[in-house]
């Protein structure tokens, strides 16, 4: 069932009565095209494949679109096409292959500029390779107006998802996703981090960390929710704590402090992240260090500062442990632990 577009609806919404009437005549070509895929997936695996030529505009290179701005161009099949014509073509596909679904088009931001997709049960189908699936996810969500979630046990699979990603990258990527959505399933239901799971599961909080900033603070938020809750859970069921960052009398400016010994760290806190970080006042020892530098660094507490502040410590004999430790070289053995992983990719994209 094609929907009319979610936004942009002069242009798309041209577009969509192309394609309606190429299923309704059954256009030949298309209808055979749609034999030799069978199923809308093979459909998906073969449109990734074909190779991309953007529209630069040139008068001569149509058919086009004149209802958009500026004129697209239609060629439906393309042996090479664009985001448009991609879009516009597995509608037609998917009609023939599979009607059932509701199908529509939709024009997202990305850092590649404007994009057009198709949107099947209100959510993206990505075809060209070029746009990662959590930057098209996000695009549409933002068009759409979604509301991310807010209970726990939601957030938990919404975390894992966006995790799933940069984790297929990832050497062993598909069993720490498994492994960190049964520990995160497990935090939702009221149970704390299986020990044999921390690593797996401060890798996907990790990496969810992320990815979660393509939805702006609300994606953070989500992100954070999840991360209380493996502390809370950690702090109270194991009875063994580490006090690294401690609730303070400090005005509000500060908020919070992280001191070892006598020294201290107080980063500026913004008002709304105050009460989610009191949760790092003791943290169990089964949560990977991972989970603690993801959540300092909401505070301001960047890698670099830690790595500072560590030197100052070492010199009275004094050490942040783990939490301060870098990313090993590539070569080495340790650089193919969780924790170390996680740290790797986060100081690729100049994120905490």
């Amino acid at each position: 069932m094609i929907l009319p577009p979610l936004n942009d609806q002069a242009c798309l919404g041209s577009i969509t009565d192309v394609v309606r009437g190429l299923v309704t005549e059954r256009d030949p070509t298309l209808v055979a095209l749609a034999a030799t895929l069978a199923t809308p997936a093979e459909a998906i695996r073969w449109m990734r494949a074909l190779p991309q030529r953007d529209d630069t505009g040139a008068p001569n290179d149509g058919p086009k679109v004149d209802a958009c701005a500026p004129p697209q161009r239609l060629r439906l099949p393309a042996p090479d096409p664009n985001c448009v014509e991609r879009a516009a073509l597995y509608l037609v596909l998917g009609e023939f292959l599979d009607p059932a679904p509701a199908r529509r088009l939709a024009t997202i931001d990305t850092p590649l500029g404007r994009h057009t997709l198709p949107v099947e049960r209100e959510r993206p189908v990505v075809l060209d390779p070029r746009v990662a699936r959590n930057c098209a996810h996000a695009g549409v969500d933002a068009v759409a107006g979604a509301a991310l979630p807010t209970a726990l046990d939601e957030s938990a699979a919404w975390v894992t998802r966006i995790a799933a990603e940069p984790l297929a990258q990832l050497p062993g990527g598909a069993r720490r996703l498994r492994n960190g959505q049964v520990a995160l399933v497990s935090v939702a239901g009221g149970a704390p981090v299986p020990p044999t799971l921390a690593d797996d599961a401060a890798t996907v909080l990790a990496l969810a960390a992320r990815e979660a900033t393509r939805w702006g603070d609300a994606g953070r938020a989500v992100v954070a929710r999840v991360v209380r809750a493996v502390v809370d859970l950690a702090d109270a069921t194991t009875g063994r704590t580490r006090a690294l960052v401690r609730p303070t009398d400090l005005d509000a400016r500060n908020g919070l402090e992280l001191r070892i010994g006598r020294y201290r760290l107080r980063p500026a806190v913004a008002e709304t992240l105050r009460a989610a970080l009191r949760t790092l006042g003791k943290v169990g020892t089964e949560v990977g260090p991972t989970v603690i530098q993801t959540t300092l660094a909401t505070m301001g507490v960047t890698p670099p500062m830690l790595g500072i502040f560590e030197q100052e410590l070492n010199r009275e004999g004094l050490t942040l442990g783990p939490i301060a430790r870098p990313a090993p070289p590539l070569h080495a053995f340790a650089a193919l632990s969780g924790d170390a992983i996680a740290q790797r990719h986060r100081e690729r994209a100049g994120t905490p």
